[in-house]
């Protein structure tokens, strides 16, 4: 009755599904690049530095089923648990039960199954945390590391190590290829990449019809002291002629932050229209609106204000909001 030995496997397995995975033109040209790295049989390190959306993750997963089919051990180590769930997911609907889970929200027991099943050779996938670069795979033939530079790889306990250092000795041992992944790669990483240390594959573009959002460059030095000037000749012009509002308007401006009131005074361009937004927040609070209500009002402000610009919008919605609350409390 107690031959057959039970693992606990610390997820649901769901359907297998083998739907190809679909690149564009560019994730495809990544790809290439990638899988002639992989299959030179040599140790190496490739950097995959892709804008945020650009499909990272469906390059390395294909890259990853590539090396499954080679009958060859994989390990995908992501910086957080939070991330796991979906990726578990996400494998799972592809690879069944070849998948083990390393990390440290798991029981000692389910940690020690998922060990057993490694070592074996039942499971050929590994993904975790920092700690699944440890996986006792046999025959490595890729690991990848997501968002490598995060801090989390580092570990401040004994023993102490860096994933990425444990990573690239494995990959040596085995001829591997290792692949870092990140949207924004740490200093080291980049630097080995330009000068020619590492593999440097970019993905510039988002997936499909996503397009980048617009960034400015703003030095808010200058527009700290910009601001200054603005409420030397805004604010205090209004407030004197409102005395008995001096202290519950000071009040109600120290409900935002300092980069806030930067933000807000770079997207209205116009001390009288900044001055609306004030007071028409003033008007709240003398309505009657908690210090958390107010705080959510502002935040949309500026979400609206940087995103959409509707200045005047935004001023009538918080007159109409200060209406309807003073008929509320009556």
């Amino acid at each position: 009755y107690f031959t057959d030995e039970v693992m606990r496997i610390p997820y649901t397995v769901s359907d297998v599904k083998k739907d190809e995975v679909v690149l564009s033109p560019s994730q495809q040209s990544a790809f290439d690049n990638l899988y002639s790295k992989y299959c030179d049989d040599k140790a190496s390190v490739s950097l995959l530095y892709g804008v945020t959306g650009s499909g990272k993750t469906s390059v390395f997963m294909k890259l990853i089923e590539k090396c499954f089919n080679d009958n060859k051990g994989t390990i995908l180590v992501v910086p957080e648990i939070a991330l796991t769930p979906q990726l578990i997911k996400i494998f799972t609907s592809r690879f069944g039960d070849n998948v083990a889970v390393f990390h440290s929200g798991l029981s000692i027991g389910e940690r020690l199954d998922e060990y057993k099943r490694v070592s074996r050779g039942d499971a050929k996938i590994v993904l975790g945390t920092r700690s699944a670069v440890f996986a006792p795979l046999k025959n490595i033939g890729l690991i990848v590391m997501d968002e490598e530079q995060e801090s989390s790889y580092k570990s401040e306990q004994t023993p102490r190590y860096n994933a990425r250092d444990i990573a690239k000795f494995r990959c040596y041992k085995h001829n591997a290829l290792l692949l870092l992944s990140s949207a924004t790669p740490s200093v080291e990483s980049f630097y080995m990449a330009e000068k020619g240390i590492y593999n440097l594959v970019k993905l510039t573009e988002r997936y499909g019809k996503a397009t980048l959002p617009q960034v400015s460059v703003v030095d808010m030095n200058e527009e700290q002291k910009r601001f200054k000037i603005l409420k030397k000749e805004s604010y205090e012009q209004q407030i004197s002629e409102k005395k008995k509002k001096t202290t519950t308007s000071v009040f109600a401006i120290g409900f935002f932050s300092s980069l806030e009131i930067y933000f807000l005074s770079y997207a209205l361009q116009d001390s009288f229209l900044l001055g609306k937004v004030f007071f028409a927040i003033l008007g709240l609070y003398e309505a009657g609106c908690s210090a958390n209500y107010i705080r959510i009002l502002i935040e949309s402000i500026c979400e609206k204000t940087m995103l959409q610009g509707k200045v005047e919008d935004i001023v009538n919605e918080l007159e109409m909001l200060e209406i309807e609350e003073k008929g509320r409390r009556k």
